[in-house]
């Protein structure tokens, strides 16, 4: 037999703890909604967690329907209202008092009647930049 390739029926596989448990469970679930009576669940249960292979635990839940399975995987992330973090409120701070400079120099700027206030709102405008740039390579994605 060593060294053969043997063909191996879907049935045939053999099955583990996991897959007991999981036909346990299903087993409940059909208890609870009033498909089984009492002593069918336990005669099932038991044959159930006596299973050896496939065909063993598929035979427990022919003649009931098909259970709706959750999706597995990673959790789906449930979308809510995003909270302000610390970089957040430090990037509106930030932004909002370049705003009032940048008011403040322009009004200053037409009163004296000059073109310098260009200068000093590019200037605090870079910081806003670099601080843009900053607070997305830090903070995690959202």
């Amino acid at each position: 037999m060593r060294g053969e390739a043997v063909a191996v029926e879907k049935w045939d596989v053999r099955v583990g703890d996991q897959e007991r448990e999981a036909c346990v469970e299903d087993l409940r679930t059909h208890f609870a909604v009033g498909r089984l009576t009492l002593d069918e669940f336990e005669e099932r249960t038991t044959s159930a967690l006596a299973a050896r292979v496939q065909a063993d635990l598929a035979n427990l839940t022919a003649d009931l329907p098909a259970l709706r399975r959750a999706p597995s995987g990673a959790p789906v992330r449930q979308l809510t209202p995003r909270q302000l973090d610390n970089w957040d409120i430090a990037f509106r701070i930030h932004v909002g008092i370049w705003a009032v400079l940048s008011l403040f120099f322009v009004l200053l700027g037409v009163v004296t009647w000059g073109a310098w206030p260009v200068y000093p709102i590019l200037g605090i405008g870079v910081t806003v930049g670099i601080h843009a740039a900053i607070r997305a390579a830090v903070r995690p994605p959202s």
